[in-house]
């Protein structure tokens, strides 16, 4: 008789995987992170010298499109806010936009992974 033990090469799908481990989980997702947070350091030379210049269109971008609805939204308040409350829902909509992309990725990143090792 013999026996064949396996072992299963990724995570069962049941597991239900982490906030932070979806976030953070893996490499990509974490290089992603740290782009989006080197583009958003001119950021703070802007709050810090107060030159209102185009600093956080880099970083707009690369959290795109789920960023697009803070625009909508700092619009849509504009007009009955302070004008330092635009900026901080333009802000929180880049947070925002790099959790979500990151999460994204992560998810993309374990569906290859899947993927090829269950192939070989």
């Amino acid at each position: 008789m013999i026996v064949v033990m396996t072992t299963p090469i990724a995570a069962p799908l049941t597991a239900r995987p982490t906030f932070a481990s979806l976030v953070f989980g893996t490499w990509p997702a974490r290089i992603y992170l740290g782009v989006v947070a080197l583009l958003t350091l001119p950021l703070i030379w802007v709050h810090i010298t107060g030159d209102d210049t185009m600093a956080a269109i880099p970083a707009f971008f690369a959290t795109a499109p789920a960023s697009y609805l803070a625009v909508i939204v700092a619009d849509s308040i504009s007009h009955d806010v302070p004008q330092w409350a635009g900026y901080v829902v333009f802000e929180i909509g880049i947070v925002f936009g790099a959790i979500v992309n990151a999460i994204l990725i992560s998810l993309a990143t374990r569906l290859v992974t899947r993927m090829f090792s269950r192939s070989r």
